[in-house]
């Protein structure tokens, strides 16, 4: 399938592979191959980062702490796994959301944060106050509008800014002329 298939499909219904399920290019019966495979790559370029096990460590306790991924739990353990070292994600976080607990739906979609409140165990009074106490840091913004949407509080997350970024105080992704120098 080409890029742009794959794109169009991502666009239309939030996620390439329930474009695919809904347009017959994969049957259900397929989706776990096709998890497999695409998840499948070279982790050599993740590096160790003791500074966020350490952040992460510290915030909140470990029952209160959860991984909501729009891969598969096994890619985000993979993934997570070279970040961390030595700690694992079994180590830092209660239960990873995934892919399939949203049932395939898109990560920045309601029913995917109401899946995450399910299995973080969310309980009913807290989620009928607003759930500000639920807190999303992720790198995508559509996430942060959707999780800011369902009442949870947000951080957007931003990494590999230079040290031109910190001074001028100016996102790569917002201001790409200014950082082609």
């Amino acid at each position: 399938m080409s890029k742009e298939k794959s794109y169009s499909l991502y666009k239309q219904h939030g996620t390439c592979l329930k474009g695919m399920l809904t347009e017959g290019i994969i049957d259900d019966v397929h989706v776990e191959e096709y998890l497999e495979k695409v998840h499948d790559i070279d982790y050599s370029d993740i590096q160790q980062d003791p500074a966020m096990r350490d952040v992460i460590s510290r915030c909140v306790t470990k029952e209160r702490r959860i991984v909501f991924t729009a891969s598969t739990k096994e890619h985000a353990s993979r993934c997570l796994a070279k970040v961390l070292a030595p700690s694992t994600v079994d180590d830092l976080f209660s239960v990873v959301v995934d892919t399939r607990t949203c049932k395939l739906d898109t990560k920045h979609s309601p029913a995917s944060f109401t899946a995450a409140m399910d299995a973080a165990g969310v309980p009913p009074d807290v989620r009928a106050s607003g759930p500000a106490s639920c807190i999303l840091l992720d790198d995508s913004v559509t996430n942060i509008k959707c999780a800011k949407q369902m009442g949870w509080t947000t951080v957007l997350v931003v990494g590999n800014l230079c040290k031109h970024c910190l001074e001028c105080n100016q996102c790569p992704l917002l201001h790409p002329a200014h950082h082609a120098e």
